[in-house]
């Protein structure tokens, strides 16, 4: 948490830009000629966006900015006898020799936190400053880091509230439809339809509540938001079709133990399960533990286009094994371009996952 306190504090110490170097009388100074400076930014309006993958990118809008920039600069390396405030600032804070001369030779120096150096609260030290009546400069880390946390929260609630039963619905009907597909084909396509079947399978087994993952105590008070509730037990179960029960199990089995690199029975190629491991705000409750590791199944395996037989020198995996996964890429995209319902889940999903962290880099059902 080093770093986290050495941004806290860079507002401590920037007191003294903000507006506190005495302003030398008129006689003994020289005309300050502020330059021209100018911040502007042209206006932004992304309401006739008609690209499916951005359609969230419609909602936003940039107002311009045209402002003059009409501070005085200050000189460096600063003078503390020109300093208004300067003995307040050293009596309340105290600096060492070193960072004494970063603060005059830069203008700014960054600190531990004087008054309490494990504080983890980035609101705390602002009242602490503002108790001890010093001036506070409020410094371009602290609002971008205060965008983080909202940035964050927002995201956690769409994840939790929306984006769980969505990925379960669309789970649950692509499994229904590739079963299906697998009962009405032959050869490759059958094949392909059965790697399918497994792949949602894993997708739908990490989602889904475990006994262990439910509030256990007959206080209502006690279960929270963090557990699973028991009719979710009966509301989110299903069952694995026998022909790729083996599958699924060995690759949950390999995700539970997250311990690295290893071949997934599904994919065939190498996988890194230690990505498997919940973090962040991921770890707030059951549902979003098992929502991080669905996502995660769904995020990082992919259906290759490219196959050889030099393996692993040209391809990670046969031209036969490509051939398999490109076609149930393909399944599975026609099954999006047959339900319009169903291609509507995922671009509620698609549309804010881009507008949150940007566009995703590998093929997905526009392409196919």
């Amino acid at each position: 948490m080093r770093s986290a306190y050495s941004i806290i504090i860079i507002l401590i110490v920037s007191i003294v830009l903000s507006g506190c170097v005495d302003q030398v009388p008129e006689e003994l100074q020289e005309p300050v000629q502020p330059e021209n400076t100018v911040l502007k930014v042209e206006s932004i309006n992304l309401s006739g966006t008609t690209t499916e993958k951005m359609d969230f990118a419609k909602h936003y809008s940039l107002d311009p900015l045209d402002i003059d920039l009409k501070v005085p600069k200050y000189d460096l390396p600063l003078q503390t006898d020109q300093v208004s405030n300067y003995d307040l600032f050293s009596r309340e804070i105290l600096l060492s020799g070193d960072a004494l001369r970063l603060l005059e030779k830069n203008g700014f120096v960054v600190t531990d936190n004087p008054f309490d150096r494990k504080e983890e609260d980035i609101v705390q030290p602002y009242k602490t400053l503002a108790d001890s009546k010093i001036p506070i400069f409020v410094t371009t880390d602290s609002l971008l880091h205060l965008y983080h946390i909202q940035f964050d929260e927002t995201l956690r609630q769409i994840e939790e509230r929306e984006f769980y039963d969505l990925v379960w619905e669309l789970s649950e009907q692509l499994l229904n439809d590739s079963m299906e597909s697998y009962k009405n084909s032959d050869g490759d396509l059958k094949e392909a339809s059965r790697r399918n079947v497994a792949y949602f399978s894993v997708g739908l087994s990490l989602l889904k509540p475990e006994p262990e993952q439910v509030c256990q105590s007959e206080n209502e008070w006690d279960c929270t938001d963090a557990y699973f509730k028991k009719e979710d037990l009966v509301h989110y179960s299903f069952e694995v079709p026998s022909y790729v029960r083996d599958d699924v199990e060995a690759e949950l089995k390999l995700i539970e133990a997250h311990s690295g690199f290893s071949d997934s029975p599904v994919f065939i190629y190498k996988e890194d399960y230690s990505q498997y491991v919940p973090r962040g705000h991921y770890t707030r409750s059951e549902r979003l533990k098992n929502y991080f590791r669905a996502f995660m199944w769904y995020g990082r395996m992919s259906m290759l286009l490219k196959g050889s037989d030099e393996i692993p020198a040209d391809a990670l995996i046969s031209i036969e094994d490509a051939r398999i996964q490109t076609t149930g890429a393909c399944l599975i995209a026609s099954e999006f371009a047959n339900d319009y319902e169903l291609m509507g889940k995922w671009d509620q999903i698609y549309s804010v996952t881009a507008f949150y962290v940007g566009l995703s880099d590998d093929l997905g059902p526009y392409e196919y």
